[in-house]
Formats: C-alpha cells, sequence, structure tokens
C-alpha cells in the first residue's frame, strides 16, 4: 500500500495532500457603555437596549455561563444564553466570547445568536480535528493560525465531467452519487449537480482523467483538487483531476475530492473520507465528526480563523489565491 504524501508551500499558495446573577447582567458603570470601530465616533445611550444571544454551533441550543467581552466591558450570559446591552450602534464593535468546552470567539457584533465553535464533540471532533481539517494547519495546537477558513457559498454548485467520464456510464454514475451524499452533508445548503455544462457564472466543478498531470505525477497520488480563492475566503471555482478510469470509479476518492472543492482539508482520523490515506477505499460517506465539521463551517462566513476569528481585521488580511490538494491512492 502507498504511504500518502503531504506537501506544504504557503508561500507559494500550494497545498498538496492525498466549525447580581448569570442572567446577562449589564456592566456596573455608572455611566452607559460606548460603542463604536476604531476611529469611529462614540455613541452613548441610556435608552437603546439590545439582546445578544448564544448557541452552540453543535446543538443549537442556549450556553449560559458565556464570558463576553464587547468594548471591553464585561458580560456573562443568562440561562437563556443572552446578554442585555446598552448601545445604539452596533456595526463595527468588537465581541469577544469564550465559554467552556468551546473554542473562543472574535468577532463583530451581528444579529443573534451567535453560535460557539465545540472543542470536543461525541462525534469525535475536538480542537485538533477543527484545526486540521478546516484551517490545514500542520500542529496540533496550531500556533500559526493555519489558513483562513475557506468554503463555497450558500447555493448550487454543478459538477461538470469530461466528455471521456460522461461517455462512461459507471464513472458518471459515481460523479452523480459522490453530488448526492456532499449535498445531503450539507443539508441541501449547497446544492452538488452533476451536469454537461454550467449556467455562465455559475459555481463549477470540472472534473477529467489525466495520468499525466504533473502533481499526481510527482507525487504519485490518485487525485488532484485545484481551488480558486477569492479575497474572501469564499472558493469560486475548482477543478478535479484523477489519475485512471479505475480510480474514478471509486467512489471514496471521488467524494473526498468533491469534499475539498466544498472547502474541507485532509482529515487526521482513520476512518473518515477526508483522510489522505488508503483506507478511505473502506468507506461511502462522509462521517459523523465530518457533517458537523461542514455544518459548523456553513455557519462561519469565509476567512475565518482559527481557532474562531472572523473580525474586520483579520478578514482583511486575506488575499486571492490558489490552492492545489493531491491525495494518495492504494
Amino acid at each position: 500500500m502507498r504511504q500518502s504524501v503531504a506537501l506544504l508551500a504557503l508561500a507559494s499558495g500550494l497545498v498538496a495532500c492525498h466549525g447580581g446573577s448569570p442572567t446577562g447582567p449589564t456592566p456596573a458603570a455608572a455611566v452607559p457603555p460606548v460603542f463604536g470601530g476604531a476611529g469611529a465616533p462614540a455613541v452613548q445611550s441610556l435608552h437603546a437596549l439590545h439582546a445578544l444571544s448564544f448557541i452552540s454551533g453543535e446543538t443549537q441550543q442556549p450556553v449560559a455561563g458565556v464570558r463576553v467581552l464587547v468594548d471591553g466591558r464585561a458580560y456573562t450570559t443568562d440561562s437563556e444564553g443572552k446578554i442585555v446591552l446598552l448601545a445604539v450602534s452596533t456595526g463595527a464593535t468588537d465581541v469577544d466570547a469564550s465559554a467552556s468546552g468551546f473554542l473562543e470567539r472574535r468577532t463583530l457584533f451581528r444579529s443573534s445568536p451567535l453560535s460557539l465553535w465545540p472543542k470536543v464533540s461525541p462525534t469525535g471532533l475536538d480542537e485538533e480535528y477543527s484545526a486540521r481539517l478546516v484551517y490545514n494547519c500542520t500542529e496540533a495546537t496550531c500556533p500559526s493560525a493555519g489558513q483562513p477558513l475557506a468554503r463555497v457559498l450558500r447555493g448550487p454548485v454543478f459538477v461538470v465531467p469530461s466528455a471521456e467520464i460522461r461517455s462512461d456510464p459507471a464513472a458518471l454514475e459515481i460523479h452523480k452519487q459522490a453530488a448526492a451524499l456532499l449535498t445531503t452533508a450539507t443539508e441541501g445548503v449547497v446544492t452538488y449537480m452533476v451536469a454537461d455544462a454550467a449556467p455562465p457564472g455559475a459555481l463549477t466543478v470540472s472534473t477529467w482523467i489525466d495520468p499525466n498531470d504533473p502533481v499526481l505525477l510527482q507525487l504519485g497520488a490518485g487525485g488532484v483538487t485545484r481551488r480558486q480563492i477569492d479575497s474572501r475566503g469564499a472558493i469560486t471555482g475548482a477543478t478535479v483531476a484523477l489519475r485512471s478510469r479505475e480510480l474514478a470509479l471509486r467512489l471514496p476518492l471521488v467524494l473526498h475530492e468533491l469534499g475539498h472543492t466544498f472547502g474541507l482539508g485532509h482529515s487526521p482520523r482513520v476512518g473518515d473520507v477526508m483522510f489522505n490515506g488508503p483506507e478511505i477505499y473502506d468507506l461511502s460517506d462522509f462521517s459523523p465528526r465530518e457533517r458537523l465539521a461542514v455544518d459548523l463551517m456553513l455557519q462561519r462566513s469565509p476567512g475565518n480563523r482559527f481557532p474562531d476569528s472572523d473580525d474586520e481585521l483579520l478578514l482583511s488580511t486575506n488575499r486571492a489565491k490558489a490552492q492545489v490538494l493531491a491525495c494518495g491512492r492504494p
């Protein structure tokens, strides 16, 4: 069996491989809180109330006891996961939230509820898993913050196989099965559809068989996904090259590559379709922890950074780029 090969070259944008009580006290200060982004005029109000609530991204249930900083003022969520703020301007207000069992979240004030990313889950998802699968971190604690979360936007994705694949009923059926499984994993929020052609301007994933692809030859890989990512972190298009017709008939590999086109990286766990090794060929669908990761990713904006930060400063540093992910074979 062939060992999987992983290559990471961030500098070139190349990645190669196979989210008085705990009842929401207002601040104790005698004056109302002051809100406003960097450089923005301060805004004060004694009358405007705004409730902000927090839920688990996994269960969608309220999270009590969340420690929240809003522009430096401390709050704690009540039993319903809520705090109450005095404010009239919320457009550029920083929110930092931390709670036991969840990754620390840093974001901008927005409509409630705000979901929190679990550190651990009964599905097997944990902090290291999220770091590697979602942010392409190479170390368990991800000290470099990895890469920005990249994913397709909600809506249709058209998978357009080459004429060679379309002329092979078995290979075409494998594509359709993989597209259906990925659509199910997103609960229909993103719909993958196999088509002869995509409408103008549609997000398109083109697939073909190419035994002479230079990346496949260099790494001895079975498939390679190339994806285009805009400055927001959104995937705007992708291509998938498969090494042979035999591998185009392997559902786990085709599903693995389409998982990359959604935004998933490589899983560190055997038993996942997104694992970068021959063990994937014994699988036929995403694992529960992979499905949870997909759900959590859809609750975050593209460009989010590890552990769970999507404030304006971080998002503004993103750049459009291309990524290449190559995957091993037995």
